[in-house]
C-alpha cells in the first residue's frame, strides 16, 4: 500500500507541508504518479517511522501495491497504457519514463515488479536497458515486457537480452494487460496459446 502526503501527515501527526519538506529534503523517499501526485510506499514509511522513533499505528498497513514502470519515448503510447490500467480499477501503482536512462533512475527509486519497455528509444535503447535490468543482481527478478514496431529479428534479440515477453505494435492492450496480470498474479489462468506466442 502507498500513502499520500496528507495521509502521511496524519500518521506522523504533522502538517502536509512538513511532509513536503521531508520529501524535498530527501529525508522521506517518495515517487510521483503519472497524475503528478507524490506517494510514499508503506515499507518506506515504516522504515522512516522506526528511524525517527515515531509511533507506529496499530492498523498501519505496510502491504505495497504491485508496481509497473512504463518506458517509451512516445508520450501517446505511455498515456494509452497508463489509461488502460487506470480505467479498469486495477490496484497497481504506475510510473513512467521517456528513455532508458530515466528508466534506470525510476527503477532504483520506484522498484517496479514489471517494466513495460519500448525497444526503439534514443540514447539507451530497449535492448541495452533490458540487458542492464536482467544482468543486475538487484533487478534481475523484474519482469520485462518489451513492445516494438520492429521486425521479428528484434523480437528474438530482445528475448535474448532477457525480456520475459514481447508485444508488437500496434498494441493489443487487452492482451498486454492480461500478460501483466499473469506476471503479477501467477494464480491467474490465461490461454496457453497466448503465453506461448508472447513469451516464446
Amino acid at each position: 500500500m502507498s500513502y499520500s502526503t496528507g495521509q502521511v501527515g496524519k500518521i506522523c501527526n504533522v502538517t502536509q507541508a512538513t511532509v513536503w519538506n521531508w520529501i524535498q529534503g530527501k529525508k522521506l523517499r517518495a515517487y510521483q504518479t503519472p497524475g503528478g501526485r507524490f506517494m510514499i510506499r508503506g515499507d518506506v514509511l515504516l522504515q522512516f517511522l522506526k528511524k525517527h522513533n515515531m509511533p507506529i499505528p496499530q492498523d498501519f498497513d505496510i502491504a505495497t501495491e504491485k508496481r509497473i514502470l512504463v518506458v517509451d519515448d512516445d508520450k501517446s503510447i505511455i498515456d494509452l497504457i497508463v489509461r488502460t490500467f487506470s480505467l479498469d480499477g486495477s490496484e497497481y501503482a504506475l510510473e513512467t519514463a521517456m528513455d532508458g536512462y530515466e528508466a534506470g533512475t525510476k527503477i532504483a527509486v520506484f522498484k517496479p515488479d514489471v517494466v513495460i519497455l519500448d525497444i526503439k528509444m534514443p540514447e539507451l535503447d530497449g535492448f541495452q536497458a533490458c540487458e542492464k535490468i536482467k544482468t543486475n543482481h538487484f533487478t534481475s527478478g523484474i519482469k520485462v515486457i518489451a513492445i516494438t514496431g520492429l521486425d521479428d529479428s528484434s523480437v528474438e534479440r530482445i528475448k535474448e537480452c532477457g525480456a520475459d515477453a514481447c508485444f508488437k505494435k500496434p498494441l493489443d492492450l487487452n492482451e498486454l494487460k492480461k500478460m501483466v496480470d499473469f506476471f503479477l498474479n501467477p494464480d491467474i489462468v490465461i490461454e496457453e496459446e497466448i503465453i506461448s506466442e508472447i513469451t516464446g
